[in-house]
């Protein structure tokens, strides 16, 4: 949830590439710099302490489980994406670089799956009860559902685009433009 308004942002990135800076100016791009790592800083505190200043020993375990059980390294790689990488944001000529923001937003949001998949996967191998207690080993099916929605989305996000192109702001100005012209 921490990462959703801000990878909802980088997808801006990821979706218009580098020609966005063409339509946002270099201020866009160092302001949203320092809410990424007001946000990034903020998650780190987040992370570490909150388990253990809640004192329940089940949130704690759950914690020091993350940091050295079965899927460790997917958390850490997550912290690595999501905390130590955008740090690079504290240098204002990194903040106002389109082409390194994008680099950014793909590292960004493959750190934001790697949350997901704590989340949900690390937090239910070790459930309350011994007995469920298990690694989780994707099946065939698990990859099957996995692909087919990716595909499902790219086939709905290329019909999106089909049926309700977009258009350009500044086309529409320069034809609003030569409309009036006519008029006169």
């Amino acid at each position: 949830m921490r990462f959703a308004i801000l990878g909802g942002l980088f997808l801006i990135f990821i979706a218009g590439g580098t020609t966005i800076s063409y339509y946002v100016d270099a201020l866009w791009f160092d302001s949203l710099g320092y809410v990424d790592v007001f946000w990034k800083t903020l998650n780190l505190q987040a992370e570490i302490f909150t388990a253990f200043y809640s004192g329940d020993r089940f949130e704690i375990a759950m914690t020091v489980d993350r940091w050295v059980g079965a899927y460790a390294p997917v958390y850490w790689s997550m912290m690595f994406c999501n905390v130590v990488c955008p740090q690079i944001l504290w240098f204002r000529k990194a903040r106002r670089s389109a082409v390194l923001l994008f680099f950014l937003s793909l590292v960004v949001n493959l750190g934001m799956w790697m949350e997901r998949v704590t989340i949900v996967v690390q937090s239910l191998h070790r459930d309350f009860m011994p007995s469920a207690w298990g690694i989780y080993i994707p099946t065939v099916w698990d990859w099957i559902f996995l692909i087919g929605s990716i595909c499902c989305f790219a086939w709905l996000f290329l019909l999106f685009i089909r049926v309700l192109p977009s258009i350009s702001i500044s086309e529409m100005r320069a034809l609003a433009r030569e409309s009036v012209e006519e008029k006169r």
